[in-house]
């Protein structure tokens, strides 16, 4: 059983994010960054009931009704498909109360977290060359309101 907690930024630094670390841009933001997004709304850690953090999942918003929703799952997760899953549908779905649009940008090369974001009804809509300083690219998903 997993439960969900507000999140703090000591939950991701304490977290082994083992054998699934996707890649996305909240993977390479230092300490520092991660305190100054961390006040945003919608940020959550999931953890075990030992207190074990194995998810944080957030949205920072990008402009009025449009954010950017990271998921950074650590190992074990898979453990708990189902429960995460469900706390996923939830938080996406309240994101998409107060946004008419919600994005997540995946590596080009990460086939694990596109599979993912599908999963939970994101649509691929394009990519962005070299998009980073290393010269990636990525690929963006997003999640329409109907509303």
């Amino acid at each position: 059983m997993i439960r969900t907690r507000a999140f703090h930024v000591k939950h991701y630094l304490n977290m082994d994010f083992g054998e699934f670390p996707f890649k996305n841009w909240a993977s390479s933001l230092t300490e520092e960054q991660l305190y100054q997004v961390a006040e945003q709304d919608y940020f959550l850690t999931l953890e075990t009931t030992e207190g074990a953090p194995i998810m944080v999942i957030g949205a920072v918003p990008l402009s009025i009704n449009v954010s950017e929703v990271f998921i950074l799952p650590g190992k074990g997760w898979t453990h708990y498909t189902i429960e995460v899953c469900r706390i996923l549908k939830g938080h996406l779905k309240n994101l998409t109360i107060f946004n008419h649009r919600i994005q997540a940008l995946c590596r080009g090369d990460d086939e694990k977290y596109a599979k993912f974001l599908e999963m939970f009804g994101f649509e691929l809509e394009g990519t962005l060359r070299r998009y980073n300083a290393a010269g990636d690219d990525y690929h963006m998903y997003a999640i329409i309101s109907e509303g």
